[in-house]
């Protein structure tokens, strides 16, 4: 049950429900009722406690979506193609991500999945990557296209993904694997089983995908972007 379930993790992050509650912004006793069971819970404060007491969303509520846990599960054994020429080497100072020349719709669909691809290396700070709290291993860049996320995200930014960030979060957007066709969207648990793919840009609708379908899945969460003036 999640009553149990929510008891369970917090005791496994080691907190007290007063601290869990203060973490919520909540009253000590809306969580007691909720490891009671005596009280109705929302997706999003189920998400909230999934990511204080660091358990996967699915496994807090005993669901079993297909989740992608490493873009590489996509691209990577096409990539290793187009991988035969030398590669940069890490340094103290510098990490190399993967750039994949894949775009995200910010639409209604990019780039398939088997879509050919030319991978490069970009480096990055090695100790601004791990000020972030990121892990150089998780982390994938690749492009947008269009404009339904604007203005969060504009046609042709890049994007890093960190492929570890799976759980549905209202934190960050999110690249996803829909119908074989490759999206950013933020996305929002509307009800058990379901998940709705939602624009920044009002003008286009939100897309609701049941979470059991074999052909939808989490890559990962966007944690930095940057911004193309052309």
């Amino acid at each position: 049950m999640l009553s149990s379930n929510i008891k369970e993790a917090r005791e496994n992050a080691r907190l007290t429900q007063s601290q869990l509650a203060l973490k919520m912004g909540l009253s000590v006793k809306t969580i007691v009722d909720y490891e009671k069971g005596k009280r109705d819970i929302t997706v999003g404060n189920v998400m909230k406690i999934a990511d204080i007491c660091d358990i996967s969303f699915y496994e807090l509520t005993d669901t079993k979506p297909i989740i992608s846990q490493k873009l590489g599960k996509a691209f990577k054994k096409i990539a290793q193609k187009t991988m035969q020429q030398p590669q940069p080497i890490p340094t103290e100072e510098l990490s190399y991500i993967n750039d994949y020349d894949v775009e995200l719709s910010a639409g209604t669909g990019s780039y398939s999945a088997d879509h050919p691809l030319a991978v490069g290396r970009r480096a990055f700070s090695t100790k601004w990557i791990k000020d972030k709290g990121l892990k150089a291993q998780n982390l994938s860049l690749v492009r947008v296209h269009g404009d339904s996320m604007e203005p969060l995200l504009k046609d042709k930014d890049i994007v890093m993904i960190d492929e570890s960030k799976t759980n549905p979060s209202d934190k960050y957007p999110f690249a996803c694997l829909w119908e074989h066709e490759l999206y950013v969207k933020l996305l929002q648990l509307s009800e058990p089983g379901k998940i709705s793919l939602v624009s920044v840009n009002k003008q286009y609708d939100s897309q609701q995908v049941v979470l059991s379908w074999q052909n939808f899945n989490i890559i990962g969460a966007v944690v930095w972007h940057a911004h193309s003036w052309l």
